[in-house]
């Protein structure tokens, strides 16, 4: 085995640790306050055709960040086409899919599943929403806009919840998000920024 190989092994197996280990924390959590997730993933038609639906937002923007001339979002596209891409760069889909289905999974019940889930009893619906996005966006602080953005989508996939009733829209959304938008990446490494990377303007 190659130590490019090795090295992509490690990652796949660091990636499913943490994502698993966020939704062990989950179940964890949701059990010590009350409020366990597993008991609102609640698969349904309605629910199934809501978080699919969802997903292609999201996606549209993603798709539009990349091509944005925006500073902030070319300095995000530049991060992410230096620093997270290398890192899924040769991943099996089958791996880039485990890993998906695991963050949302794990992130969902964390984030939308225990945190907001507890704070609409005490503090209501709104502010729950706005806090728990506020912490996911803090959780993906690879940089100040993508913090941004991520307490954005947690802002939306929060409002999935309330539309459905359950955590399963957000679960598969979030999914589908991460499985689709890391195979676009990774197939558009070194071309996020209009093709010109930094080898190419030497």
């Amino acid at each position: 085995m190659s130590e490019s190989s090795l090295s992509r092994s490690k990652i796949v197996r660091l990636a499913v640790a943490v994502e698993a280990g966020t939704f062990v924390l989950a179940v964890i959590l949701g059990w010590i306050f009350g409020y366990q997730p597993l008991g609102q993933i609640k698969m349904s038609w309605f629910g199934i055709l809501v978080g699919l639906v969802a997903t292609g937002p999201m996606l549209l923007a993603m798709w539009w960040c990349t091509k944005s001339r925006l500073q902030p979002l070319q300095n995000l596209m530049r991060e992410v086409e230096e620093s997270i891409i290398p890192l899924f760069r040769g991943v099996p889909p089958a791996s880039l899919l485990l890993i998906s289905i695991l963050a949302g999974l794990g992130e969902e019940c964390l984030f939308r599943g225990v945190v907001q889930a507890g704070l609409v009893d005490t503090v209501g619906a709104p502010i729950a929403l706005v806090v728990a996005s506020m912490l996911f966006g803090l959780a993906h602080l690879v940089t100040p806009t993508y913090a941004l953005l991520a307490g954005i989508i947690g802002a939306y996939l929060g409002t999935l919840v309330f539309v459905t009733g359950d955590l399963f829209a957000p679960i598969l959304s979030h999914a589908l998000y991460d499985y689709v938008a890391l195979r676009y990446l990774v197939r558009q490494d070194r071309g996020l920024l209009g093709g010109l990377s930094e080898n190419d303007a030497t």
